[in-house]
């Protein structure tokens, strides 16, 4: 709790006290009762605000911190945002996407019949809480344990896919053809959980694109 109180915005009064979240307690409910905060209820959001205005009721600030400017170093030493990253799948009989992470800028592009003219392109800008969401993905599925490659010695054609992550202190290049990270049987072709996780991580900082 913050000692330094703001104004209100609204009516300029300082009679500013702060919303406190979550099951109250005997106790809180009577502190409550006598104006030393506001009580906002067990939900949270990230428009849940910070402070309640007693003189016209106005609440404002935001409880929960925004990542969307941040740039500022995890506890663990790694950025937000990777340093590179690039990702690509396709095959012989099906389309190619391409994810490229350059300049600040996420781009994607679908390749179709041509692999020199795509036939779509987009450019994304994720918020800091997209990348955050990201990087904790790629530690759920622990991508860093990833093998350098993932190859189905049976099939030559067939998905290809490969994954480059830099994070400047972690790091993994990656590579698979019909087989993925996770399998049971190195011949089964089949997607596995860890391998669609990625595919959703990635699909979630494209804005929803599908991807694979």
């Amino acid at each position: 709790m913050s000692k330094r109180r703001p104004h209100c915005p609204l009516c300029v009064s300082n009679k500013v006290v702060p919303i406190m979240y979550g099951m109250p307690s005997v106790e809180m409910w009577e502190e409550s009762k006598l104006g030393k905060f506001e009580l906002g209820g067990c939900c949270i959001s990230e428009d849940s605000p910070k402070w309640h205005c007693q003189a016209c009721g106005h609440e404002f600030g935001s409880f929960l911190p925004r990542f969307d400017d941040l740039e500022l170093p995890e506890p663990d030493g790694i950025g937000i945002k990777p340093l590179k990253l690039e990702f690509s799948i396709g095959g012989y009989t099906g389309p190619h996407h391409s994810v490229k992470f350059e300049n600040g800028v996420l781009k994607y592009k679908l390749f179709d019949a041509h692999p020199d003219h795509p036939e779509k392109e987009l450019e994304i800008i994720p918020t800091g809480r997209k990348w955050l969401n990201f990087r904790k993905k790629l530690d759920a599925i622990d991508v860093w344990k990833w093998k350098r490659n993932y190859v189905n010695p049976d099939v030559c054609d067939g998905t290809q896919w490969e994954l480059l992550i830099d994070y400047g202190i972690r790091k993994k290049k990656t590579y698979g053809s019909n087989c993925y990270p996770g399998y049971a049987d190195q011949y089964d072709m089949s997607r596995t959980t860890e391998f669609k996780a990625l595919l959703h991580a990635l699909e979630l900082l494209l804005g929803g694109v599908k991807i694979g």
